[in-house]
């Protein structure tokens, strides 16, 4: 279950862990600046989130991006996944990356339609 909702102290996107175990985190967003050849798209992770714990992961105005950004979180070795159809390959290890970069696993990132928020807060449940 996802609970989501407006910011109310750091203008960007928070994601907070509200499942009982640690997950890991990583997002997607428009970038037409930096990736202009891969469908003006980046991702970037992992964020380590423990138990009801939550993080900044994009600090900033979130209207002046997209209205959609995408996210995928999964537990220890993907015992349980936040997965969508939004198909792509990411790392294992830290990264900041075009979408179309090949490297790594092949993940589901979901999309998350923020509206017209400046700031946003996705719980992962």
């Amino acid at each position: 279950m996802i609970q989501r909702g407006k910011a109310d102290r750091i203008m960007g996107l928070t994601i907070c862990n509200g499942h009982p175990s640690t997950i890991w985190v990583t997002i997607a967003y428009a970038n037409r600046d930096h990736c202009a050849n891969a469908g003006g798209f980046i991702k970037e992770g992992w964020w380590t989130l423990h138990p009801g714990v939550c993080t900044v992961v994009y600090g900033g105005s979130l209207k002046n991006i997209n209205r959609n950004w995408f996210y995928y979180a999964k537990t220890s070795q993907r015992k349980l996944e936040w997965a969508g159809n939004y198909g792509t390959n990411v790392p294992s290890s830290a990264f900041y990356q075009c979408w179309n970069n090949p490297e790594g696993s092949r993940i589901g990132y979901r999309k998350l339609d923020i509206n017209s928020y400046d700031n946003f807060t996705l719980t992962i449940r």
